[in-house]
C-alpha cells in the first residue's frame, strides 16, 4: 500500500493520513477542528494506537486526497492527474454500509497509466458529512437576487 495524504486544493502541502507501514487493516482517523486544524490518529490492525499528528492550515471546504506510491502520485482531483484521468472514485455505502463512503483508487503502474480497475486501494470512510444541497423553486431563486 502507498501513502494516503490530504492536500490543500491547488497547493502542495502534505498532510499524511494513512501510511503503508501500518500494514493491512491498519487505519487512521482525520478530524477537522475549528481554526482549519485537522488531527490525524493512526492505529494498527488490532486498533492499537500508533501516533497522532496535528496539522494547521487545512481548509475543510477545500481539500483533497492523494495517493503516493513508487510509480507516482495520483489525486482525487482529476485535473491534477496526468492526462486529467480519474484515479479515485467515491461510492456511497448501502445496506450494512449505509452512512459510509468508499474511496477507490487506481494507482499508476511503472511506465503505464494504470489499469482503471479502481481496486488497488479501497478506503472506507465513516462519519463523512457531505455538503447539503439547498432546494428551491425558480421563483424563490429569482427573489433572492432582486
Amino acid at each position: 500500500m502507498g501513502n494516503v495524504k490530504l492536500n490543500a486544493e491547488g497547493k502542495d502541502f502534505e498532510y499524511p493520513v494513512l501510511s503503508g507501514s501500518v500494514g493491512p487493516l491498519g487505519f487512521s482517523t482525520a478530524t477537522f477542528k475549528p481554526g482549519n486544524i485537522v488531527v490525524v490518529n493512526r492505529f494498527d490492525a488490532l486498533s492499537n494506537f500508533l501516533s497522532t499528528t496535528t496539522f494547521g492550515g487545512v481548509d475543510p471546504n477545500n481539500f483533497g486526497f492523494y495517493l503516493s506510491v513508487p510509480a507516482g502520485t495520483v489525486f482525487t482531483q482529476d485535473s491534477r492527474n496526468p492526462g486529467g484521468l480519474a484515479r479515485a472514485l467515491a461510492y456511497q455505502g448501502t445496506g450494512a454500509n449505509a452512512g459510509t463512503w468508499f474511496l477507490c483508487w487506481d494507482e499508476p503502474l511503472a511506465g503505464a497509466p494504470g489499469d482503471q480497475d479502481f481496486d488497488d486501494l479501497v478506503v472506507l470512510m465513516e462519519s463523512v458529512n457531505p455538503t447539503p444541497v439547498s432546494n428551491t423553486t425558480w421563483g424563490q431563486l429569482k427573489n433572492r437576487f432582486r
